[in-house]
């Protein structure tokens, strides 16, 4: 292979690993903003738009910690 095809893999497989990031980030934005919604039922849409509102400018890694918690929020820690 030629030094130019080379780079284009490179170029290729990188830009599909950010794609693969861009989307895991947005599927935990999602999860984040529709977990644990409380309020009353007929304020739903706007606590859930208000959430997405705030979330959306976190990064993947601020998204983590609020979405590990609410999947072990009631679960008591198990010791091994």
């Amino acid at each position: 292979m030629e030094l130019k095809d080379l780079q284009n893999e490179v170029l290729r497989k990188t830009g599909r690993n950010v794609l693969n990031f861009q989307r895991l980030e947005a599927m935990l934005k999602m999860s984040v903003a529709h977990n644990h919604v409380k309020g009353p039922v007929r304020e739903f849409k706007g606590i859930v738009k208000k959430k997405e509102k705030e979330i959306s400018k976190l990064s993947m890694g601020n998204l983590t910690d609020p979405h590990v918690c609410s999947l072990y929020l009631d679960r008591p820690i198990e010791s091994q």
